[in-house]
């Protein structure tokens, strides 16, 4: 096995690892912020799991102001673009072979 293969296997299990992270913390985040009490629902802050525009940036910066922890979509992208960068390696080295 080459460095170039295991370097993109690595890229893939670390971008499975950090994106499954990302979506677990922003559940969590997110079914804090919306409680149990409100008609809302994850589905609703789905676009805050890849996007902090609008009411997606307002709450988490909210959540910092006043000292705690907020999700953000920066390790949710980094994720995904380790997973893509491995599989982009991948398919290199299978294309060389």
């Amino acid at each position: 096995m080459s460095v170039l293969t295991r370097i993109a296997w690595l890229a893939i299990a670390g971008g499975l690892v950090v994106t499954v992270a990302a979506v677990i913390w922003w559940a969590v985040f997110y079914d804090n912020i919306l409680g149990e009490g409100t008609q809302a629902s994850l589905r609703q802050a789905f676009s805050c799991l890849y996007s902090n525009r609008g009411v997606c940036g307002f709450i988490p910066g909210m959540t910092r102001a006043s000292g705690r922890l907020a999700y953000s979509p920066s390790l949710f992208w980094l994720g995904v673009c380790l997973l893509l960068s491995g599989m982009a390696m991948r398919l290199l080295v299978a294309r060389r072979a």
